[in-house]
């Protein structure tokens, strides 16, 4: 996680000039671009650990520059806007993104979000590695941190894995609203409206691996506490 490569997206050169000096200072590498066109360009030429995007661009907005990122890698992404707009912030992360963060934002908060994703991304691997999972449908292969449906592999972000595999390594127990956002988002007190973040994420995740996503057999709630992983025998 030292000495990781951040792009920065963002037509504001003030927000710009401040993460510069924010992340510089705390060891990362930085790039920057201006604009939604140079932020796609400079993911293929400088290829960074994590990108921050702000929403709001003229011309090609955030939104739009991450549905190109998604059709090319499953990098680490944190939206940066100033609105305060649930649809927009649920649209995002419909969409891949890992995180949202509000601007004006903290610093602390920032980092600590930031290096959470990174974690997530670079240290999957346990020192007692659980049992690989597979019933015929959903395979869970945790040493490669893929996932597969009828031995075809499907595309996760970090964060739809870490969620994922999360919740696998806790197969048969209630995973509640607060232990999911401190496991997965790095905090339960830094969003106010965290269990929507849960709701989006485990509608995303079984829309890929439920064989109904509106019957689901994996992923399981308990209402008004959290959910579950069920594993089957199909």
């Amino acid at each position: 996680m030292e000495n990781a490569k951040i792009l920065v997206v963002d037509d504001d050169p003030f927000l710009l000039d401040v993460a510069v000096k924010i992340l510089s200072k705390n060891g990362f590498e930085i790039e920057v671009a201006n604009s939604g066109p140079d932020g796609l360009r400079q993911i293929f030429r400088v290829q960074p650990d994590l990108v921050l995007l702000d929403i709001m661009m003229p011309g090609m907005d955030g939104i739009e520059v991450l549905k190109r990122i998604r059709e090319m890698t499953d990098i680490p992404v944190i939206m940066l806007s100033a609105l305060n707009q649930t649809n927009i912030v649920a649209q995002a992360l419909e969409l891949g993104a890992d995180d949202f963060v509000r601007k004006p934002f903290e610093k602390d908060e920032l980092l600590a979000r930031m290096r959470s994703l990174l974690r997530r991304a670079y240290f999957f691997t346990r020192i007692q590695v659980p049992q690989n999972y597979s019933d015929g449908h959903l395979s869970i292969n945790l040493q490669e941190h893929r996932i597969y449906i009828k031995g075809r592999p499907i595309r996760l972000t970090v964060t739809e894995y870490g969620f994922l595999e999360y919740l696998y390594l806790h197969s048969g127990t209630v995973c509640t609203y607060q232990g999911i956002l401190e496991n997965i988002w790095g905090g339960a007190g830094k969003y106010v409206r965290g269990r929507h973040y849960v709701h989006v994420y485990v509608d995303k995740l079984r829309r890929k691996i439920e064989i109904n996503p509106d019957e689901p057999k994996y992923l399981i709630t308990e209402h008004g506490v959290g959910y579950r992983f069920d594993k089957q025998n199909l």
